[in-house]
């Protein structure tokens, strides 16, 4: 039997019940730019060696110009001779943001529901002789994978797909003491709250998505929210030296060694971001992701450390064909929270009228504190709970001599 022949007999099965739905699907979801599903069987039979395969690619129809609305309210209020006061409401809504890996070929929950066990059971490969490698290349076939939308294919992913949104609100606090009498200081306070979906996750892990069918039941807190930020940095002219409050009957000399240093500070305080859980294995069999379920309060009222940051015993694999009940992120337990603090010295001595000696001193991370990394996430995972990592780097001190000309 010629190849041709064995691909349009492998049609004439999937154009009939239980299959008619997938063929169906293929021949309208794959029209141009990309082939029909007679098409793209046929181009597989005449290479000889058809293969199932993976499609990834832009879909027009799914392309869109993503847009952001910003607003925001301020008052101000001086509350003496160069010191002012600003509280703000600020908001952002992202709308046709982009899912970087949106899969199409994922079962309906419906389905999963209502097959169970069936999903699992081995049926006749409509395909057999004529895909040549992976599963499909076998007499007998996974009845799950007869059930996706575009059953030839393994993924079908639209990249950039534009059904991403996103909401940011937040409360901003910030108090300037503009430079005087040889001093200036900066604060400012940020207590705010984001939320989105598959838009998650550019620069960090944002979770799976448990179906393509439903963007919105992964809509929840960001893989990057901080709900509370605090920030406070000053400069000030240290009181020592000739005419300060110290020293101020100095020499030249001793003056010029110890008088006329600078000082800067900068301290940030904030809130760790939420954690992302897995389970081990996907044992929900519709082809996407999975989610644990809780079954029990995650936070620890005593005794939490690195080695247990939170109760493991609240998260559990959850039953076959089921998604699990936890949220994309979990913001009851987060990342460790930020406490930083860092420091300089500088001074400027005056060689001549246009030649100038500056002296630097900065260190990063002034005392020393660690900021612990995300603890393991993935349920009954060897390092389930367990910190092993810092996330910021340890005291660095540097020094640096520079002329001005």
């Amino acid at each position: 039997m010629s190849s041709c022949l064995k691909c349009f007999q492998a049609l004439e099965l999937l154009a009939s019940p239980p299959y008619e739905l997938a063929l169906t699907d293929i021949a309208v979801e794959l029209s141009l730019p990309f082939a029909s599903a007679h098409r793209i069987m046929t181009t597989l039979c005449m290479a000889g060696t058809a293969e199932q395969l993976d499609l990834n690619s832009a879909y027009p129809g799914s392309l869109k110009t993503l847009y952001n609305q910003q607003w925001n309210f301020s008052i101000q209020r001086s509350l003496a001779a160069n010191t002012m006061l600003q509280v703000a409401y600020v908001g952002n809504k992202g709308t046709h943001l982009a899912w970087g890996s949106g899969n199409m070929n994922m079962l309906l929950p419906s389905q999963v529901a209502s097959q169970g066990n069936q999903l699992l059971a081995q049926v006749k490969n409509p395909f057999f002789g004529i895909v040549q490698t992976g599963a499909l290349a076998q007499p007998q076939i996974q009845y799950s994978q007869l059930l996706r939308p575009f059953p030839l294919w393994g993924n079908v992913v639209q990249n950039g797909m534009a059904i991403g949104n996103s909401e940011y609100q937040a409360l901003q606090v910030s108090f300037n003491k503009r430079y005087s009498n040889g001093v200036s200081v900066i604060a400012g306070y940020t207590w705010s709250k984001l939320l989105t979906d598959v838009s998650d996750g550019t620069w960090s892990n944002p979770g799976s998505v448990r179906s393509f069918y439903c963007v919105r039941c992964e809509h929840s807190n960001s893989a990057y929210d901080v709900p509370q930020r605090f920030t406070l940095s000053a400069v000030g002219e240290l009181p020592v030296g000739k005419g300060k409050l110290i020293g101020k009957n100095w020499n030249r000399a001793l003056d010029t060694v110890l008088g006329g240093w600078q000082a800067n500070g900068i301290m940030t305080l904030a809130v760790g971001v939420p954690l992302v859980f897995s389970t081990a294995a996907n044992n929900s069999y519709s082809y996407g992701g999975q989610h644990p379920d809780v079954v029990g309060n995650p936070v620890l009222q005593t005794g939490k450390s690195i080695y247990q940051w939170f109760n493991k015993a609240a998260f559990a694999q959850p039953a076959i064909f089921t998604s699990g009940n936890l949220s994309r992120t979990y913001t009851g337990v987060r990342t460790d929270w930020l406490r930083n603090l860092d420091f300089s010295l500088f001074k400027n001595f005056i060689i001549t009228e246009r030649i100038k000696l500056q002296f630097r001193a900065e260190t990063f991370n002034l005392t020393n504190t660690p900021v612990f990394g995300a603890p393991g996430t993935s349920v009954n995972g060897v390092n389930f709970g367990v910190i092993t990592g810092q996330s910021n780097p340890p005291r660095n001190l540097q020094l640096a001599l520079k002329v001005l000309f």
